[in-house]
């Protein structure tokens, strides 16, 4: 990436024009060979490689967490539905206990 933006800066800015008439014969025959755009496209490539194997770290990052909030949810899920059916049952009985206090 880093070769790429300073590529793309100098052609954009166009930084590092040659001021001698040397300079100015050797930019215009690099531009007529396609040799500044070669080099230009290769550190798009490059960068877009980057930009590939960070996203597949992020993928299987994100992979990982999944798998792990997936283990938690369902331990949790499990856990609170036992809790909620252990409170039913205790409420139901000091219902009970209630109402036959009541009579």
């Amino acid at each position: 990436m880093a070769s790429f933006s300073r590529v793309w800066a100098g052609r954009r800015d166009g930084a590092g024009r040659p001021t001698s008439l040397r300079g100015t014969v050797r930019a215009w025959l690099g531009r007529i060979s396609g040799r500044s755009d070669r080099r230009l496209l290769f550190a798009l490539a490059d960068a877009t490689e980057a930009i590939a194997a960070h996203c597949d770290l992020l993928g299987d990052r994100l992979a990982v967490q999944e798998a792990v909030t997936a283990d938690v949810a369902g331990a949790f899920g499990e856990e609170i539905t036992r809790l909620r059916a252990e409170v039913l049952h205790l409420q139901r009985l000091v219902t009970s206990l209630h109402n036959a206090a009541d009579d």
